[in-house]
């Protein structure tokens, strides 16, 4: 099956494939997804069509792997590393790497309009990323406060960080940005939330929006798809500082933070990762 790949690059040699080959990579939060179109030159491969078309889109389906891995290293795992400086530290392997990056969806290889290359879309999850980078078995449990205001009983918790930010211990303002694993902070600097505190088949439901989709002439105020996960009746949080190398932890207020501590329905919101962070735009472009 391998033979006739294994003489195209024998002739032509990886470097050349490398060199006529594009690949533009997207990555989509809302729906936390990458997508990568692929596109193969193949004059400069020298592969004559017809007959060349079957080794030129199996040469692209062989080369997947490597095309698609820088996009994986590049994604933001927290506020201090990229899915790279993982691979770099040893906590993932290549191996491991490669297999993240198996797709969700393809397109299948074609030739363009003009004959002159095959086109290719491959989709991963990021969702599928971070569940296989989790470590934990069961929830962090998550302590009540001393001194328990008394608070409503939510349905999840929708935190607004559209607008840039003062970045905690840096003189600087920021937009957050998305990751994998956010935390967020209250502006006493405690830990309010992180991965370790959801159920590990929960820790990938937190929700990444554009601030207009929770800010919308509906019922609940909000985008359907976002309800689903916060309901209709979820607390409103606005955000007051941000954290992190990468700016994707988020800081909310000490009494914002009591209202979901106090109450043990609203602790299991965290466990639940009913959290949707509601982002600028700009950073969904």
């Amino acid at each position: 099956m391998r033979k006739p790949l294994i003489l195209l690059f024998v002739v032509f040699g990886e470097a050349v494939f490398a060199q006529s080959v594009e690949v533009n990579t997207s990555v989509d939060w809302t729906i936390m997804e990458i997508t990568a179109q692929m596109s193969l030159d193949v004059a400069a491969m020298n592969i004559k069509l017809p007959g060349g078309k079957v080794l030129a889109e199996e040469s692209l389906e062989w080369q997947y792997p490597d095309l698609i891995r820088p996009a994986i290293l590049g994604i933001q795992a927290d506020s201090s590393h990229t899915l790279g400086d993982l691979l770099n530290a040893g906590e993932i392997s290549l191996g491991v790497v490669d297999a993240l990056g198996a797709p969700i969806r393809r397109v299948t290889p074609a030739l363009s309009s003009d004959l002159t290359r095959i086109m290719a879309s491959y989709t991963v999850s990021l969702k599928n990323i971070g569940a296989s980078l989790l470590k934990h078995s069961r929830p962090a449990s998550i302590k009540p406060p001393l001194a328990a205001p008394q608070a409503p009983v939510y349905t999840g918790i929708v935190i607004l960080a559209a607008g840039e930010l003062p970045v905690h211990g840096r003189n600087t303002a920021a937009f957050a940005q998305p990751c994998l694993f956010p935390k967020i902070w209250d502006s006493d600097m405690n830990l309010f939330y992180d991965k370790s505190m959801a159920a590990p088949e929960n820790a990938m439901s937190i929700r990444y929006a554009p601030s207009a989709a929770v800010l919308m002439n509906t019922p609940s105020g909000m985008d359907e798809s976002l309800e689903t996960l916060v309901g209709n009746k979820p607390l409103r949080i606005m955000a007051v500082g941000a954290f992190g190398v990468s700016p994707t932890d988020i800081i909310i207020s000490r009494e914002d933070a009591l209202l979901i501590l106090s109450s043990e329905a609203n602790r299991k919101l965290l466990q639940e990762a009913r959290i949707v962070f509601a982002l600028n735009e700009r950073v969904f472009r």
